[in-house]
């Protein structure tokens, strides 16, 4: 029966070297994520405050919500009057309660414009990222997910779209008046609202992402010590 060779105190050094390098570089990237440059565009604060009663309750289905073409008499006659402002989490949790309501909607124009002969279809986010933060990779800070409607924009209502938000753009952000349809044969069945009138509440604009210093300068040291410790180990590889 052959004895198992004693492993090399060389060994345990190198291995105590990399757990040590490895829990460094983990509290450093902690660290560099934490001293992020953070910039919140300015016009995030303004723009709420030219929206329609901003502070006004958003309409929820946990409550009866009346008949879209229900008036007071109950004969159907009447045009659907504005419910309120709605959010697509709200939305897309009961989409049946507000199907052929006319409601308000709030969002930022992401992706394209798909442009029609009569009109054009976008997405509206309003979420987080669109309304209050601004877009994850101008500032890194994780606010849940994104999320968003399908809004058919009538007649030039797409002209109010300047530029469609991205990684660095923030875009357009409207409010929309529109008639929410849970299954629209335009969109193949999907969930929408048809606007029929928008106004800009913020313009779309660049987003810088300046220079994490730090973080450039921990990244340079590493990659220099990672060419010492290939250099140091052929260098010993040598001498053996």
């Amino acid at each position: 029966m052959t004895s198992r060779s004693p492993i090399h105190p060389r060994t345990f050094v190198q291995v105590i070297v990399a757990f040590g390098v490895v829990l460094v570089t983990a509290a450093l990237i902690a660290q560099l994520r934490a001293a992020k440059p953070h910039e919140t565009p300015a016009f995030l604060v303004e723009g709420a405050e030219d929206a329609d009663d901003p502070g006004a309750e958003i309409v929820s289905c946990e409550r009866t919500l009346p008949g879209a073409d229900e008036d007071a008499s109950g004969d159907g006659s009447a045009e659907p009057t504005l419910l309120g402002r709605v959010t697509s989490s709200r939305v897309l949790e009961c989409p049946e309660a507000f199907d052929g309501h006319l409601v308000t909607y709030i969002g930022e124009v992401i992706g394209d414009v798909l442009h029609r002969d009569d009109g054009a279809w976008v997405l509206m986010n309003d979420d987080d990222y669109a309304l209050e933060v601004g877009p994850l990779a101008s500032h890194g800070e994780f606010r849940g997910y994104n999320s968003g409607l399908s809004v058919w924009l009538d007649g030039d209502l797409p002209d109010l779209v300047t530029h469609p938000g991205g990684p660095d753009w923030r875009g357009d952000v409207l409010q929309v008046e529109g008639i929410i349809h849970r299954v629209d044969p335009r969109d193949g069945g999907g969930l929408t609202i048809r606007a029929t009138d928008a106004q800009v509440l913020a313009e779309a604009v660049p987003l810088s992402h300046p220079v994490n210093r730090p973080q450039a300068i921990a990244a340079g040291l590493l990659s220099a010590a990672a060419v010492a410790l290939v250099v140091f180990e052929r260098a010993a590889a040598r001498r053996r």
